[in-house]
């Protein structure tokens, strides 16, 4: 998979892609035949209930990368903590080749 200039996509490299009308920047953290794997920040929810049923209030749990993907931290990479994996990956444009992964998402990589 080759990026809009015709560089060679890899493990590693950092990107900016459009998604949902947002450039993007995340890191490549693996491929597949079908999908490249991108880094995102993942979100959870607590619902938590008060005496009257009409009043139920969402906290949003930190540290879990379990739930949606959080769509306001398209830009920041310090909050990416949980993979993607795009499926029919729009243009990309690789940013820097080789770029330093954080620890918390070097777990993740494919191999």
């Amino acid at each position: 998979m080759n990026d809009i200039e015709g560089k060679n996509i890899e493990v590693g490299d950092l990107i900016l892609l459009a998604k949902n009308g947002l450039l993007s920047k995340s890191y490549v953290l693996g491929k597949t035949k079908k999908a490249l794997i991108v880094s995102c920040k993942r979100i959870n929810y607590k619902y938590i209930h008060h005496n009257n049923p009409s009043e139920i209030e969402k906290k949003q749990v930190e540290g879990e990368a379990i739930g949606a993907i959080d769509w306001t931290s398209y830009r920041n990479l310090d909050k990416h903590n949980a993979k993607q994996y795009l499926y029919y990956p729009p243009d990309i444009l690789i940013l820097e080749k080789n770029a330093e992964i954080p620890e918390n998402l070097r777990k993740l990589i494919n191999k």
